[in-house]
């Protein structure tokens, strides 16, 4: 199983570039339109959803690391809600 967080792309253009992708390498694998959403599309669109996203991501995962002890001094949990985005 596998699961992605999308927040502010269209999911249907995501829809149609990922059966594309697929159909290209011959899986069989098609994606429903129906189970794809996106954290902009739930919130209503307030504009401020990849910010809003980023900072309840970032937070929960910083939760998660030091939780399980994974901290490093070069990589505080302050260091990963200002992390850049890639």
């Amino acid at each position: 199983a596998h699961a992605v967080v999308v927040v502010d792309a269209d999911p249907r253009s995501l829809v149609a570039r990922a059966n594309a992708f697929e159909a290209a390498l011959g899986s069989g694998v098609r994606y429903l339109e129906e189970r794809v959403t996106s954290v902009a599309c739930e919130l209503g669109a307030t504009g401020d959803a990849r910010a809003r996203t980023l900072a309840v991501l970032a937070e929960q995962f910083a939760r998660v690391v030091l939780k399980q002890g994974l901290e490093t001094p070069a990589a505080g949990s302050a260091d990963l809600a200002g992390a850049p985005s890639r």
